[in-house]
């Protein structure tokens, strides 16, 4: 197996209920997490980053994985970072965020391909995920190649989507 796509295992890896089922446990002691990833198939990309809410505090976190090899998607959590954050203005920041708009965005419009006539070759795009825990709750939304297809099939969903993950992304760096 090459480490060139391990980036799709992240997406792909998210979706299995026993790994879902670990960072539920690990990350128990927080009260809502948010977790964002753009996966290139092209790049080594082991890790989902986000913030974990806690009371008034808000953590920066980063869960790094692991590959099983018994199976193609199989991965475990290697280890989960988290450092408190005190800078006021990026606190400000992410409590501008409404991320939970996410929540209940419907995966067909993130996702939808057949509302234009234009056959575009897209293979080996970004996947984007959001990955949202509060009270034990995982909501898991993923959109493949988003800034293609908002491109040729735009809907309002896919949009919003691409705004909050950018705005997210863009906090973590």
């Amino acid at each position: 197996m090459t480490s060139t796509v391990f980036g799709q295992l992240i997406p792909y890896g998210l979706q299995l209920d026993k790994v879902q089922k670990e960072i539920l446990s690990r990350t128990s002691a927080f009260d809502s997490l948010v977790f964002v990833n753009k996966a290139s198939y092209w790049t080594v990309d082991r890790q989902i980053k986000g913030y974990g809410f806690r009371g008034k505090e808000i953590y920066k976190m980063t869960i790094t994985f692991k590959q099983n090899t018994t199976s193609f998607y199989n991965i475990t959590i290697d280890q989960i970072k988290k450092s408190k954050l005190s800078i006021a203005s990026k606190i400000d920041a992410i409590k501008l965020i409404n991320y939970s708009s996410i929540e209940t965005v419907s995966s067909d419009s993130l996702n939808l391909k057949s509302q234009t006539n234009t056959y575009i070759d897209i293979s080996d795009q970004p996947e984007w995920t959001f990955l949202s825990i509060k009270k034990s709750i995982f909501v898991l939304k993923q959109s493949y190649a988003p800034e293609i297809y908002q491109k040729i099939a735009p809907t309002k969903e896919r949009k919003l989507f691409m705004t909050t993950l950018t705005q997210l992304d863009e906090l973590l760096k």
